[in-house]
């Protein structure tokens, strides 16, 4: 049996030299052939590597935009909550009426309102009552309002705060 195998080894080994007579750039064309080749599969992958690349980039894009809006609204409501509690805080020592009427501080009575009236979003019924609750309050305390206690009108005003500030995101 080897003996064979030897044969048939020789055979196409006189048959490669018997093609290479025939044709002698025959090996010149299979390397030319095998190098486009190469160079085809590598162009075919450099390809689907850049769409693949620029997929990936823009969907972590994506999230980290996601991410940075999210971190920014969350900031942005914190800092909103927290300037509402101070405005209110605000208004509330300034109508206090444990003061001598003489001691009312007029003018940062009607800007802490002036101030909550542009923050809150008369669209928003919570708002809206919250609004309207401050104006009340400002004016009973500087003489313009009706004859309600301002004790009630600074508790209305405590609650409705209560439901702005810990209300969901709207």
């Amino acid at each position: 049996m080897e003996n064979k195998e030897i044969i048939d080894a020789l055979n196409a080994l006189i048959e490669i030299a018997r093609l290479a007579k025939e044709q002698p750039d025959a090996p010149i064309l299979a390397a030319r052939y095998t190098v486009y080749g190469m160079v085809g599969v590598a162009f075919l992958t450099l390809i689907g590597q850049l769409i693949t690349t620029r997929l990936l980039i823009k969907s972590e894009m994506r999230k980290v935009l996601t991410q940075i809006t999210a971190e920014k609204e969350s900031d942005l409501m914190i800092e909103w909550n927290r300037n509402i509690q101070d405005l209110v805080t605000d208004l509330l020592v300034a109508t206090d009426p444990q003061l001598e009427l003489e001691k009312l501080n007029k003018v940062k009575i009607i800007g802490c309102a002036h101030k909550l009236n542009l923050m809150l979003n008369l669209n928003v019924r919570s708002h809206d009552q919250l609004n309207n609750a401050i104006n009340n309050l400002a004016l009973n305390t500087t003489g313009w309002g009706g004859g309600n206690s301002i004790l009630d009108l600074q508790d209305e005003v405590i609650k409705l705060a209560k439901q702005v500030i810990y209300q969901p995101k709207i």
